[in-house]
């Protein structure tokens, strides 16, 4: 399943960067450095404007500010990457000038972290990286001794270029301050330079990958493309907000020891950036919720499928939904009905039972390998039962439970009424989720329960019946308890009684 998830977010990229020949994602870093970016760094839309310090041609020691307002190209530019903590230094070239009007000063970087961001840098100028020729001209820039901006301003021995143009600006809401270096007249912000996008790649799996008790383990395998002798990361997988096998215990790992956590599942670096794209960027449309709890609905695509046709058509099916105002309940139920539509030969679902927020964790169940045909027989199934005529179906059907290729209508039947605390936890039973779960396993692999999980399932409608009488009782209201023996219908009056 995680590899699943790599290949939808390769397809994802592209799609995106319109590629039909299907490139991997090595052959994506080196010919869409800049769009990529955009994918594994801070979203900056509302960010407006950028001042940008830069050389100014034939002056020497002198550099210029200016202002710019940013448009979406001038954006991709600019990857910015959020520092690790409040007093950390700046990762990168690339700025946020903030303001507070309650802070003295009111403005921010404040010194301190402009300081520790210019040392990071002249660090990174000394260190030999495939970077380091980079960073020797951002510090020949901000080791000038004039600023220009609206006049010149001259750079004290207990101040720097960088300093001065967070003081300089006179603005009263984010914005962007950044270096460009000069190559041949020709003006480069961070996000126009390889070097940058190299450097920012290793600083990201630092920040996202690498922790105290998992550091990166150099000259490893990676456990999910099976590169040979590259560095690759314990905490990737987490690290990517998928910690689907809640592996974030002590326990998990050889020796009960954390730090030998890269025996487990460690992943390159390529490898964990495309779960993270994963994560973000293509799993919010595919967590829905099934048999009456979240789940993320996993396709795999197999054999010889058309996967830019594929994301193009699922696309379409979304657009289509999210437009459609006579839909009424949440479009997040229908996304089965586009993958009913799909072919078995290319195409398997999965469907994983977690919690989703910043992170998808705390996997609870999962059901592999449901097919497609499958799914169109059980919405055939349910178009027949609409003609029946049974004693066992009621003349008037409950809205809430009417049959969907997700299974909700589960959850609904086996609900405790009434309202409170206890009625709540009774809800939330871990026992009664396993049985739906269990329910559901069983009709999207089209197989019949054993002997036990049919008596627990009578059991649960049993109980659920029990509770909605001692409701009714504790009410005292008899035409409701008429209803409930009645299916809530009268024969003689043609309507609903007491429910």
């Amino acid at each position: 399943m995680i590899n699943d998830m790599r290949q939808l977010a390769l397809i994802k990229l592209n799609y995106e960067f319109h590629h039909d020949e299907h490139l991997d994602i090595v052959q994506l870093r080196q010919q869409h450095a800049k769009e990529l970016a955009q994918y594994l760094v801070e979203n900056v839309e509302k960010i407006p404007r950028v001042y940008v310090i830069s050389l100014i041609s034939g002056k020497e020691n002198t550099v210029r500010l200016s202002s710019l307002e940013l448009d979406e190209e001038k954006r991709q530019r600019l990857p910015f990457v959020k520092p690790s903590g409040s007093q950390s230094a700046a990762v990168g070239p690339v700025i946020k000038r903030t303001f507070k009007s309650k802070d003295k000063p009111p403005y921010g970087p404040t010194a301190k972290i402009l300081n520790s961001s210019l040392k990071e840098f002249k660090k990174l100028a000394t260190t030999p990286s495939p970077w380091q020729s980079y960073f020797q001209e951002i510090i020949a820039i901000l080791n000038s001794q004039t600023l220009l901006f609206e006049q010149e301003h001259s750079i004290s021995a207990n101040s720097s270029v960088l300093i001065k143009a967070v003081e300089l600006i006179n603005e009263k809401e984010t914005v962007f301050l950044t270096v460009a270096t000069d190559q041949n007249g020709q003006e480069f912000w961070p996000g126009d330079r390889t070097e940058y996008h190299e450097y920012l790649a290793h600083e990201l799996a630092n920040i996202k990958y690498v922790t105290t008790d998992t550091p990166l383990q150099a000259n490893g395998t990676c456990s999910l493309c099976g590169k040979i002798n590259t560095t690759v990361y314990p905490n990737a997988i987490k690290g990517a907000g998928l910690n689907i096998s809640n592996a974030d215990r002590a326990g998990a790992f050889c020796e009960l020891d954390t730090k030998q956590a890269w025996k487990n599942y460690a992943l390159c670096l390529d490898c964990a950036d495309l779960l993270f794209i994963f994560k973000n960027y293509v799993l919010p449309d595919l967590v829905s919720e099934v048999a009456g709890d979240k789940a993320l609905i996993l396709p795999s695509l197999i054999g010889n499928i058309d996967r830019n046709e594929f994301i193009e058509d699922w696309r379409k099916y979304l657009k289509r939904l999210q437009n459609n105002q006579d839909i009424k309940q949440n479009i997040e139920k229908d996304i089965l009905e586009f993958f009913k539509e799909q072919e078995d030969a290319h195409l398997l679902l999965h469907i994983i039972w977690a919690d989703f927020g910043q992170n998808m964790e705390n996997v609870n169940h999962y059901i592999t390998d449901i097919l497609p045909s499958r799914l169109y027989q059980l919405s055939e199934i349910h178009s027949q039962t609409k003609k029946w005529q049974l004693a066992s179906f009621p003349k008037i059907p409950l809205d809430e439970a009417e049959f969907g290729l997700h299974l909700n209508m589960l959850w609904y039947l086996l609900k405790r009424p009434g309202y409170g605390r206890k009625v709540k936890n009774a809800n939330k039973s871990k026992k009664l989720k396993a049985i739906r779960q269990q329910l559901a396993d069983k009709i999207y692999h089209g197989k019949a329960l054993a002997k036990d999980d049919k008596q627990n399932l009578w059991n649960e409608i049993t109980i659920t019946a029990q509770w909605y009488f001692a409701d009714a009782l504790q009410q005292n209201q008899i035409g409701q308890i008429y209803g409930l023996c009645h299916e809530g219908y009268s024969d003689k009056k043609a309507k609903n009684i007491g429910l």
